[in-house]
């Protein structure tokens, strides 16, 4: 048995391979095995490998014969190696002649799983010295192993722990492959050995070192393997200080790139939702909680500044209207899906076969306008475009002003037919629509929903910040007395940091109505409570104002537009009510939902052409 096998994935680096090579073939260590990893070079690299493997038995060669990246070829090399300990070494570095017998010498001598050498920098493209690399985090893994997140290829690893824990690389990623098998490593071993002065060469070189991958593959890679880690922490035994260390590294794996306000949309979606799953999905989020918040508010100051979200694309809202028209043929032979599309005001018009426009407080539009100014033509617009919420006998139309969105679902829970009986129903607000490309999937799920909203607080903090105590204490209440079996749960609910905050969705017919016969009971019985009854005094208004001035959402309540707040405080109780729906249905009946961005557009006149924003 060879005291350690050393593992080469070589992918055209033909100029740097002999050097690599010769650094291990002479190595003061001789009782190696040497595996070299041919990824489907195109260059001379494979003559280069043949050539040392005809000098140095020691050399095997094993050939791929399709690019399959660093990963898989390190996986191949793990499995087939015969070594008590393990190296790798990149085919564009080097190292010191005595790097692995200096390694292995202090793993015989400590019996430890993991023994680590030093990075070391060097640039091949200048008469720069040899320095340790200000990234190698020796020092601290000293205090804490969880900073062991990667170079991983100055360290030798025991073959029979790699197997017992079955770590492994991820395979199919061109990023984060490699901190995913550090990370497993360091949550396992139970000893690491730093040996100082143990040199292994990271060799710059700007042209071979740049990606193969194009940008767009990168982030999305990124995006992949931090939920890859994330998984794996979740169910990892670790402590919350290890925990955090990881996650605080995943969080600058997004960061590092997403202060970059020249990427283009695409990618920089990708980046947000990265950093939205970092806190969706950690166990902690209070620990970071501040700095996820920080960075949001970073993030929107600049690029309001850089005034990116003013113009990020050009007619936006005809762009996602094309999209959703792309799916009118899944109900070519079949009424498969419709959605309402709620307006109280002419705005631009999403309408096909699919998306339903619907003016809601139609029984009583002037006065149940916004602003209680709607003008003749306006009401026009909205006879001439939309359907009505008002069309039935016992219909809750006026009371939209109040409620909002549900005087839409009303209608259609109660004119189903009139929409063709679809198999799926929708609801979106003019200005609040999910994606289109939820419609790829839906059928092989319950529904789709917006992404979870992370608060600063729990829930029932948040609430009582925005809302005031009244509208909390009946919120409750009403739970209560038409759900008494379900108050524990959802008192439960409030507690949570996280939740469903836009009443936008897809649900299957089945779920829909299911959704209706739970939720309006809820809402006839808030509707019993008068106006006066959510009341709130002067010094609660002022901590309300003030909440929002803190968090910057004046836009949304201030002194100016305080008493129309106010007036739709049932509108705000039924959207963490809905939240709390869906959630029941995730946690309590297995119900499987799209996730998906929301895209929220600004205010607008109607006519004039709009513009689009993205909340982050």
């Amino acid at each position: 048995m060879p005291k350690v096998s050393i593992i080469i994935p070589v992918y055209n680096t033909e100029k740097f391979l002999e050097q690599c090579l010769s650094s291990v073939c002479n190595q003061t260590l001789e009782d190696i095995e040497i595996i070299c990893i041919n990824d489907a070079s195109t260059d001379n690299s494979s003559k280069i490998l043949e050539t040392y493997a005809k000098m140095d038995k020691r050399v095997k060669v094993v050939e791929l014969f399709e690019n399959s990246g660093a990963g898989k070829a390190r996986n191949i090399g793990i499995d087939i190696a015969d070594g008590e300990y393990i190296g790798f070494v990149d085919s564009d570095d080097f190292i010191e002649l005595e790097f692995y017998e200096k390694l292995y010498n202090k793993a015989r001598e400590t019996e430890a799983d993991v023994v680590k050498g030093e990075l070391w920098e060097i640039n091949n493209n200048s008469a720069a010295p040899q320095l340790p690399a200000i990234y190698d985090l020796n020092n601290l893994i000293k205090k804490n192993k969880a900073y062991f997140y990667y170079t991983f290829t100055s360290a030798i690893f025991n073959k029979n722990f790699l197997n017992k824990y079955n770590i492994r690389f991820p395979e199919n990623l061109c990023h984060l492959e490699d901190p995913y098998f550090t990370i497993k490593a360091a949550c396992f071993y139970n000893n690491i050995a730093i040996v100082d002065n143990a040199k292994y060469y990271y060799v710059v070189t700007p042209k071979t070192r740049a990606k193969k991958s194009d940008e767009t593959t990168i982030i999305k890679s990124i995006h992949q393997g931090i939920l890859n880690i994330l998984d794996f922490i979740n169910s990892a035994a670790i402590d919350k200080e290890h925990y955090n260390i990881v996650l605080t590294f995943l969080l600058s794996q997004v960061m590092d790139r997403i202060n970059n306000f020249n990427q283009p949309d695409d990618i920089y979606n990708v980046l947000l939702s990265a950093m939205h799953d970092i806190f969706n999905k950690s166990k902690y989020k209070e620990e970071i909680l501040p700095n996820y918040y920080n960075i949001k508010r970073k993030l929107y100051v600049n690029n309001t500044n850089l005034n990116r979200f003013r113009d990020i694309r050009k007619n936006s809202k005809d762009l996602l209207l094309k999209e959703y028209k792309k799916f009118d043929i899944l109900n070519k032979n079949q009424n498969f899906i419709k959605i309402l599309v709620s307006y109280i005001k002419p705005d631009f018009l999403f309408k096909t076969d699919i998306l339903t426009p619907i003016h809601l407080g139609r029984a009583v539009e002037t006065a149940n306008s916004k602003d209680g100014r709607i003008s003749g033509e306006d009401i026009q617009w909205l006879h001439d475009n939309c359907i009505g919420d008002n069309d039935f006998e016992g219909n809750i139309s006026a009371v939209n002003r109040r409620v909002g969105f549900l005087t839409g679902t009303y209608w259609a829970w109660k004119n189903y037919n009139k929409l063709g009986n679809p198999e799926y129903f929708g609801s979106y607000g003019h200005r609040k629509l999910l994606e289109a490309e939820v419609l790829h999937k839906i059928g092989f799920y319950d529904g789709a929903l917006p992404r979870k909203t992370l608060l600063q607080e729990s829930i029932r903090q948040q609430f009582l910040n925005s809302h005031g105590k009244s509208a909390l204490n009946i919120m409750c209440k009403i739970i209560q007395k038409i759900y008494p079996e379900e108050f524990e749960n959802f008192t439960q609910f409030l507690e949570l940091d996280e939740c469903y905050l836009f009443e936008n969705y897809i649900l299957k017919k089945e779920l829909f109505f299911e959704f209706c016969e739970w939720i309006f009971p809820l809402l006839f019985e808030a509707l019993s409570y008068g106006e006066n009854e959510f009341s709130i005094d002067e010094n609660e208004k002022e901590r309300i104002l003030d909440y929002f001035k803190i968090t910057g959402g004046e836009y949304i309540c201030s002194q100016k537009n305080f008493e129309e707040y106010q007036k739709r405080i049932l509108g705000f109780i039924f959207e963490r009510i809905t939240g709390y729906f869906f959630y029941r249905m995730e946690t309590l009946h297995n119900k499987r939902f799209l996730h998906t961005q929301c895209r929220i557009f600004e205010k607008s006149s109607a006519g004039k052409k709009q513009k689009e924003t993205i909340n982050v």
